[in-house]
Parts: C-alpha cells; sequence; structure tokens
C-alpha cells in the first residue's frame, strides 16, 4: 500500500510536471509570435517605419501575421505616395510663387496702366501708373476708386466682357 502510495505520488508530480513544461512550451509558442505581432502593430502607429513580422507559429496565427504584413506593405506604399505627392506640391507652389513674383514685377514696373482683376471685378494687380492716377484698388471694383463716373462705368463694363473671354480694344482712360 505504501508503495503504491509513493507511485501514485510519483505519477501526479510526473504529470504535472509535464503539463507544466507542456504549458510552459505552448506559451512560449503562442506568446512569442502575438508579442512580436503586438510590438509591429506600436511600431507601426507610432513611426514612419514599418517592420514586417515573421509567419510562424500556429495556423492562424500565422495567418494573421501574413495579413499583418500585407497591411503593412500596403501602409508603407501609400505613405511613400503620400511623400511624393507632398514634394510635387511644394515644387508647385514654389513654381507657382516664382511666377507670381514674376507677374508682380511686370505689373510694378509696366509703363502703362494695366490691372488684373479676379471673377467679382475686384482689383488683384495693378501697375504703378494706374495706382499713381487712381489709387490703391486693390480689393475693390473700379466703381469703388476715384474715378469719373463715366471711366469707372467703362473699366467696370470692360472688366466684365473681358471676364466672359472677350478680348476688349480701345478702352480710353483719358
Amino acid at each position: 500500500l505504501e508503495s503504491n502510495r509513493q507511485w501514485i505520488w510519483l505519477l501526479v508530480l510526473g504529470v504535472t510536471a509535464i503539463a507544466v513544461l507542456t504549458a510552459a512550451w505552448l506559451a512560449h509558442v503562442l506568446w512569442r509570435p502575438v508579442e512580436n505581432l503586438r510590438v509591429a502593430v506600436d511600431e507601426l502607429a507610432e513611426g514612419p517605419e514599418v517592420r514586417l513580422v515573421s509567419v510562424e507559429g500556429p495556423r492562424e496565427l500565422a495567418r494573421l501575421a501574413d495579413t499583418f504584413n500585407t497591411m503593412a506593405k500596403a501602409v508603407e506604399t501609400r505613405r511613400r505616395e503620400l511623400m511624393a505627392a507632398n514634394r510635387r506640391l511644394q515644387e508647385e507652389v514654389r513654381q507657382r510663387g516664382l511666377r507670381e513674383a514674376e507677374l508682380e514685377a511686370v505689373f510694378a514696373n509696366a509703363p502703362v496702366e494695366i490691372w488684373a482683376v479676379d471673377l467679382a471685378g475686384r482689383y488683384t494687380l495693378q501697375s504703378r501708373r494706374l495706382r499713381e492716377r487712381c489709387g490703391d484698388g486693390t480689393g475693390r471694383t473700379p466703381l469703388e476708386l476715384a474715378l469719373p463716373a463715366e471711366i469707372a462705368r467703362a473699366y467696370f463694363e470692360n472688366n466684365r466682357r473681358a471676364l466672359t473671354g472677350e478680348i476688349v480694344r480701345g478702352e480710353s482712360t483719358e
């Protein structure tokens, strides 16, 4: 009886040890891929660098890792596309600024009265000569300037015609 009891305790102890070792091994096998995936998700959320995870472990975890890698590659592709689009837009803004500066220089130094208006008929650019004669009209229509009423109406009407695409010739300012 005592001998059987010792064998039973040894058997219980052996089974318990095997169960503990098996549980530890399973935890390691399952935990490592899940932890790697968690770290990769955190890195993807925090920074520009994309780290792929190894596709290992049980089938479901391997599929999850593979799906994550597919998503991470797509995120990286979109990030690169956005960066390229941002660089293109920055260059376009720079080029537009240069063109605007050139246009403003032409208007500022033109020996004749020239101007540009927006779609509402408000002056956006004026030559120095026009400013000297009419004052700064930026943001105002010809009707709002200190011009004789007949000339202001003629300017306003000619601007309206030009904005519809008509070529206006022979405008008199005197």
